[in-house]
């Protein structure tokens, strides 16, 4: 039995991997930054609103989320046995 790598598991599984960073900013954004009153003090916060603190958090998990399945594709093929000719 080998690990699993990013390329190989399910597109529903790859989805979740993407959006819990997100939501787990959401729920920072909503337990802590909203609820304490940190939002005065963030520059170009929206208070219940997407804002540029959401983008961020998108577009790295983005780069993140493609990244990893980058990396796998490119370990696959490094470990991928090569034929030799007149081999067999």
């Amino acid at each position: 039995m080998h690990p699993v790598t990013f390329v190989e598991l399910p597109f529903a599984a790859k989805l979740s991997a993407f959006f819990t960073p997100f939501i787990l900013w959401v729920m920072f954004a909503e337990f802590v930054i909203d609820r304490q009153g940190w939002h005065t003090v963030l520059p170009f916060y929206k208070f219940g609103a997407f804002c540029p603190y959401d983008l961020a958090v998108l577009i790295g998990t983005a780069t993140l989320w493609m990244r990893a399945g980058h990396v796998a594709k490119r370990e696959r093929h490094a470990t991928k046995p090569k034929l030799v000719a007149g081999c067999c």
